[in-house]
């Protein structure tokens, strides 16, 4: 049995559709010598696009953060 303060919280699921756009837009990410590139402004678009997805500005922000810490996380040197 997991104590609960381990239990990771139940994902929110209003936001769950982010998160999916999210990592597929994450499964295209480029890597540079530093580590992950970010995922650009154009790559969104690019995606919608494609997959004829309408993303509206609040969920673009949201995917730019969720970037943001994945970035970070993948970047930091130990």
């Amino acid at each position: 049995m997991t104590p609960i303060a381990l239990e990771p919280p139940d994902f929110p699921d209003d936001l769950e559709h982010i998160w999916s756009m999210f990592l597929e837009l994450n499964e295209c990410r480029t890597n540079g010598f530093s580590g992950s590139n970010p995922i650009s402004y154009q790559d969104i678009k690019a995606w919608m696009d494609l997959t004829s997805t309408p993303v509206n500005p609040y969920e673009v922000e949201c995917i730019k953060r969720l970037d943001r810490v994945y970035v970070k996380a993948t970047t930091e040197k130990h």
